[in-house]
């Protein structure tokens, strides 16, 4: 499957041969996940005790899952992260490739998806593998937002 990442005006959508399939915005600092006809999917909340890292909670407050920076990565200020199941164990790896690209893997090293931008402010190309879409577009999707977000505004999402 493939997508086009677009900001217009501080929101994010994801559309799919031209049209929206999942949209982000921040609401009172948090940011939501949003499918095509505008209903939550997952909100991104920051953990007061955990330095950056963000909880993925569904519509229905149920803990999704945690994305943090990976610390262990050369890359982990220009994006890199982990994605972890609601134990905490890893699940998904978001790493950078150069200034112009990122892709993400599971643990067992499988390609689940393939971003670029030609530049900085230019909409992000997603390339999303058969074996990705096993994987919770919550979870690729929320990733992929705090990607952006620290494209963008130079912080973790």
């Amino acid at each position: 499957m493939s997508f086009s990442l677009q900001r217009i005006d501080g929101t994010y959508g994801w559309y799919a041969e031209g049209v929206l399939v999942a949209s982000a915005r921040e609401i009172n600092g948090l940011w939501e996940l949003a499918d095509a006809r505008g209903a939550q999917v997952a909100r991104l909340v920051p953990l007061a005790d955990h330095d950056e890292t963000i909880a993925l909670v569904g519509p229905h407050g149920r803990l999704i899952g945690s994305i943090r920076p990976d610390d262990d990565s050369a890359d982990s200020r220009t994006g890199a992260a982990l994605a972890c199941d609601p134990d905490g164990v890893p699940v998904l790896i978001l790493r950078t490739d150069g200034g112009q690209g990122a892709h993400l893997v599971d643990r067992r090293g499988d390609v689940i998806a393939v971003a670029s931008w030609e530049h900085p402010d230019a909409a992000t190309d997603l390339l999303v593998t058969a074996i990705g879409t096993r994987h919770s577009l919550a979870m690729v999707f929320g990733l992929l937002l705090s990607l952006e977000v620290s494209r963008h505004a130079g912080r973790f999402a």
